[in-house]
């Protein structure tokens, strides 16, 4: 299983196919995580659609990514 974390899920990067698909764009700050339970602890994304695990500093993974998914589902 490949597992990347996107750190830049947000409206602005969402967009819309022929067929009326949605497409993900901008993938300048994603990156490889490299083995199952890995964390990083770089700040960076859009600061309406951080997750709380990137404000701590504690370290965080993929789940951030379910986080700004979840904020454009609300918005």
């Amino acid at each position: 299983m490949l597992n990347f974390k996107l750190n830049s899920i947000k409206l602005g990067n969402l967009f819309l196919g022929d067929k009326m698909l949605v497409k993900m764009g901008d993938f300048g700050l994603a990156c490889k995580l490299e083995y199952e339970g890995q964390k990083r602890k770089t700040i960076c994304g859009t600061p309406n659609y951080i997750a709380p695990e990137i404000l701590r500093k504690k370290g965080h993974c993929y789940e951030v990514d379910l986080w700004s998914l979840g904020v454009i589902m609300y918005l």
